[in-house]
């Protein structure tokens, strides 16, 4: 039986080798940090992307204090488009992991499956969840908010089929970055659409933002889509040409997102990219 005086000799020891321990958790979660770009971008990117949204928000909100009856309806109406793109493109991503967690990528491909109609059958398939999820949402603001969204009228269809699309090639881009580089990527693929939230103005217009940056959304579809729907809240004259702009943008991205999947899908076959889908 250990003593008294034995076992006070031994607390310091003991309180070091935990001390060692916990430190050792430490190092090996700064070494990950150190080997692994998209975890330390985890670190800062979600406080920096709210800081952005909020700040932003609240310039818009400043200069438009006196008509702003349509701001809550509005902001209600953005949660609920903008589940189409972010849904829509972390959906791709998600379908994606799940054949890598069961490892099944490669039989998936032994069969006759080709690259293409694994794109079609994709595509579809994240149309389904996504209209699910945004119907929940649509479900949910009506009963508890007194929101309609069908109250926004036809062009609001538009603009939701081209708020779909920009998930597609986002979605599509998304994967070719998961078959290029592999898992470790897998982190910076679920910021690949909350990348674009704060720049298209889902929750404000696009004058708010520096001007270079402004420049930047013009070039990206779901711009135009959040600038018909302020439109509408607003009850203003919906801008003309704004869904054909989203819609060839779209269309133009759609294609370069599926060259690009394709082309990293016959790397990852070559190098075996298929084969090794551990971690």
């Amino acid at each position: 039986m250990t003593s008294p005086a034995n076992a006070q000799s031994e607390y310091p020891a003991r309180l070091r080798l935990a001390l060692r321990r916990a430190l050792a958790l430490l190092q090996r979660h700064l070494f990950l940090l150190k080997a692994s770009w998209p975890r330390f971008i985890e670190l800062f990117f979600w406080p920096v992307l709210g800081m952005l949204i909020t700040g932003y928000m609240s310039l818009y909100v400043s200069g438009k204090a006196a008509s702003l009856s349509f701001l809550p309806s509005f902001l209600i109406g953005a949660v609920i488009l903008w589940t189409f793109t972010a849904r829509s493109a972390t959906g791709m991503l998600v379908l994606l992991m799940e054949e890598y967690w069961s490892r099944n990528l490669a039989h998936l491909f032994v069969t006759p499956m080709r690259p293409l109609e694994y794109i079609v059958g994709l595509l579809c398939l994240c149309a389904l969840r996504t209209g699910f999820a945004a119907l929940l949402c649509a479900l949910v603001a009506a009963l508890v908010f007194d929101f309609n969204l069908l109250e926004l009228g036809l062009p609001m269809a538009g603009f939701i089929f081209n708020l779909l699309m920009s998930g597609w090639w986002l979605g599509l881009l998304l994967l070719s970055m998961m078959l290029r580089f592999g898992q470790a990527s897998e982190w910076l693929g679920w910021y690949g659409a909350f990348l674009m939230e704060p720049i298209v103005g889902v929750y404000y217009p696009v004058t708010v933002l520096p001007q270079w940056i402004q420049h930047v959304s013009r070039f990206l579809p779901p711009t135009y889509a959040f600038e018909g729907m302020r439109a509408v809240f607003a009850h203003e004259p919906l801008p003309g040409g704004l869904f054909w702009h989203a819609f060839a943008l779209n269309a133009v991205y759609l294609v370069v997102g599926g060259a690009f999947f394709l082309l990293a899908f016959r790397r990852a076959r070559v190098r075996g990219g298929l084969l090794n889908v551990g971690e």
